[in-house]
């Protein structure tokens, strides 16, 4: 379709519209498609895991893995105290059960310490706008290209980089057209 004509016009019922497709939207998307964290094991703050293991979080399926989501939980009171690189307790929490102490351990970090769950009932209709390739920038960095932080800082939820690498390799040679949109 050339370029500075409008084109059809197609009406979507959704309940959430995600403006963008970078990082942010894709682990946003995830989530609104039913995926919920879990948190698993012994945290190495025993101040998180008393907090974690005080609540709903304490009831565990046959798998050890809490069964109540961390969504489903007061995020603000157990991130309370916590210290990180983000001025957002709920970002530093997460961060901590992802990557326990990545923020000051000088060893690499431990193992995560959540379990993405998927609930087909927790599931929200969605859509997501972005211009380009899923990804946003990380879709057109190139493969030598190095970040500053740590590739497993850089993990969508349940992905690693190398997954999300493979994946956006499915789209390198994609085109797209107005009509698909």
């Amino acid at each position: 379709m050339p370029q500075g004509k409008p084109g059809p016009c197609r009406v979507v019922d959704t309940d959430v519209v995600i403006v963008g497709n970078g990082p942010a939207a894709i682990a946003l998307s995830f989530m609104l498609s039913g995926h919920s964290p879990h948190y698993t094991g012994v945290h190495p703050n025993p101040v998180l895991h008393a907090r974690l293991c005080s609540g709903a979080s304490d009831d565990r399926g046959a798998s050890g893995a809490a069964t109540t989501s961390l969504f489903e939980q007061d995020l603000l009171a157990l991130s309370e105290g916590l210290e990180g690189r983000s001025a957002s307790g709920i970002a530093v929490l997460l961060d901590q059960l992802h990557l326990p102490n990545a923020d000051t351990d000088p060893v690499p970090p431990q193992a995560t310490r959540l379990q993405w769950q998927h609930n087909e009932h927790g599931r929200l209709e969605h859509l997501v706008l972005g211009s380009g390739l899923p990804g946003g920038y990380w879709a057109r960095m190139p493969a030598d290209t190095l970040p500053v932080s740590p590739a497993a800082w850089l993990e969508l939820p349940a992905y690693t980089m190398q997954d999300v690498r493979f994946f956006f390799s499915f789209f390198a040679f994609a085109e797209y057209s107005d009509a698909e949109v």
